[in-house]
């Protein structure tokens, strides 16, 4: 109920910026807010988004009213209310955009639903705003530096037997290359909005360039500004972006423990990504396959194995239960990439923003899910000495992944 009140409160005060009545906008957010709540009923579950082939089908509207009757074909086609969706979805994508007077409601907004104390600072929104429409260029440049050089050198050489994409191939450095990527776009020296609005056009002809004439690397280039290392299933290939390659992840003087322990459980996670539930619908090439019986006893097996991390996992009593249960695939994949040692990663949220995570993400937080990967590693525990009443201690082993 907090939820659906902030989320009432924050499309109620953005309506009243563009002059409307109280009483108007207090109608405006209730039918909002039911209209994106029967948007959400017809949502298939996250199973589903999840599975390359159940995701990837046309469906009819006659489907579309089957998946929840309670809804009208006609209630989601009203020419007002689609409308009144898709303008406040047009406002709210730009608010953040505008002057201080209109982002107050906006910070207010995530202030209440995330905990947020502060807002951003101008400098790192507008750092953010750069890279989001300039970030291939400002990546390029950022490894075109000579000391970048020398140190991609060193560290593709700790990792060139991974057959993995290391920072940017040598095509992409190409000043040439990045001239003609960036050709379309026109930088308005004094016109903040209006370098906003051409952005936007441009990185949607980018977005029909890459369809129709697709680069080498399109497949997998966004994920080189991301701050993760990525299996990409369309390109069959792990990215490392370049600047993970830095301690505290990454250092040539580290110790091998350090680097199995930080960037090696990361690309671990990611290699077994290619044979999980979701890789398994993709062959070598990048392309969707059909399902074989080879296929489906895989797919058995990882049920299996994610079945019985769950029940172990709900033993330990470290997580409600549906968590655990939704999450179970990726825990299961996790034991396996920290075979030879663990990762904790510290992070201090909000506890709003931790329940979001909760609730949205397909793995359990970090701490729980340490602790359950750590409760199937017998090598862990033999190491380190811990006693049987640990919670790290392998009470209940998944024979399957052992």
């Amino acid at each position: 109920m907090e939820v659906e009140q902030t989320y009432k409160q924050y499309i109620k005060d953005t309506v009243k910026l563009f002059e409307a009545s109280g009483p108007d906008a207090l109608e405006f957010a209730a039918h909002l807010y039911h209209y994106e709540g029967r948007i959400a009923e017809i949502t298939p579950p996250e199973t589903i988004l999840r599975d390359p082939q159940a995701s990837n089908n046309l469906i009819s509207i006659g489907e579309l009213s089957q998946i929840a009757r309670s809804v009208s074909t006609g209630f989601f086609f009203s020419l007002s209310l689609l409308n009144n969706y898709l303008v406040f979805s047009f406002v709210a994508a730009y608010i953040p955009y505008l002057s201080s007077e209109n982002t107050r409601v906006l910070d207010l907004y995530r202030k209440d639903f995330t905990g947020l104390k502060e807002p951003m600072e101008r400098w790192e929104f507008c750092i953010q705003s750069t890279a989001k429409f300039f970030k291939f260029g400002l990546g390029s440049m950022y490894e075109r530096s000579p000391n970048r050089y020398r140190s991609r050198q060193k560290n593709s050489q700790v990792l060139n037997n991974m057959s993995l994409a290391v920072g940017y191939p040598e095509r992409l450095l190409n000043p040439s290359v990045i001239n003609f990527y960036y050709e379309d776009y026109t930088i308005f020296i004094k016109d903040f909005f209006q370098n906003l609005q051409d952005s936007i056009r441009s990185a949607g002809r980018q977005m029909e360039m890459r369809l129709i004439d697709p680069m080498p690397e399109s497949d997998w280039m966004d994920v080189l500004s991301t701050d993760s290392i990525t299996y990409i299933h369309e390109a069959n290939k792990i990215v490392i972006p370049p600047h993970l390659l830095n301690p505290p992840l990454f250092h040539r003087n580290y110790p091998m423990a350090m680097l199995y322990g930080s960037m090696g459980v990361q690309i671990a996670h990611e290699m077994l990504r290619a044979v999980d539930s979701v890789g398994l619908s993709w062959n070598s090439r990048g392309q969707l396959a059909e399902r074989t019986v080879y296929t489906n006893r895989s797919l058995d097996n990882l049920r299996g194995m994610a079945d019985c991390i769950a029940s172990a996992t709900m033993d330990l009593a470290i997580e409600k239960d549906a968590v655990v249960d939704r999450t179970a695939p990726d825990t299961a994949s996790e034991v396996d990439a920290v075979r030879q040692t663990y990762q904790s990663i510290c992070s201090d949220v909000t506890l709003q923003q931790e329940d979001i995570e909760r609730t949205c993400n397909p793995s359990l937080m970090n701490k729980p899910r340490l602790e359950a990967v750590l409760s199937q590693l017998p090598e862990f525990s033999q190491v380190f000495s811990c006693s049987q009443e640990s919670r790290h201690f392998p009470h209940r082993l998944c024979a399957q992944l052992h």
